[in-house]
């Protein structure tokens, strides 16, 4: 009788550590995926400076080397060229004051692609300048390269019916 009350009081300990361990291993995870949402949209944080500057870039925007990109408010954005690249791409954007910076993928890769950034030190976003911003052009400088790039405003049906 005695033997069998020390098996169940050992049983009951054996499952209580497995789910104590199950606990920490939520606890950890849920950390790992905070600081990975925290990386992955830095621009959720941003400050209200830029919310400005994001207004006025939300829009369809033609670049000289023929490419269409559409920036919508929700930090989504469509691009076509009509002469390279016929298929629609997906990406998103934030803006800060002075930087305008893209994100390629969609947000369900965004996460793995940080998770990858922090692991192998790579980047996940192209960052650019905005030399120049008014009603009708905007002119960004790649902080990569150095080049220059100009768009006018425009439309463009095909991204406007873009999903």
């Amino acid at each position: 009788m005695e033997q069998a009350r020390q098996l169940r009081a050992n049983g009951r300990r054996g499952w209580l550590l497995v789910f104590l361990a199950l606990g920490v291993l939520v606890v950890a995870i849920s950390a790992v995926a905070l600081l990975a949402l925290l990386l992955a949209w830095p621009e959720t944080f941003d400050s209200g400076a830029s919310t400005a500057t994001k207004r006025r870039l939300v829009g369809t925007w033609a670049g000289a080397n023929g490419v269409t990109i559409q920036l919508r408010a929700d930090g989504t954005a469509r691009s076509r060229s009509a002469k390279t690249q016929p298929e629609i791409s997906y990406f998103e954007w934030s803006a800060s004051e002075d930087e305008f910076i893209v994100f390629m993928g969609r947000r369900e890769t965004r996460t793995r692609r940080t998770i990858q950034r922090l692991v192998t030190g790579g980047g996940t976003a192209d960052r650019y300048e905005i030399v120049g911003l008014t009603a009708d052009q905007l002119e960004v400088r790649d902080k990569a390269s150095g080049h220059r790039l100009l768009f006018t405003r425009t439309s463009d049906p095909v991204l406007d019916d873009a999903p």
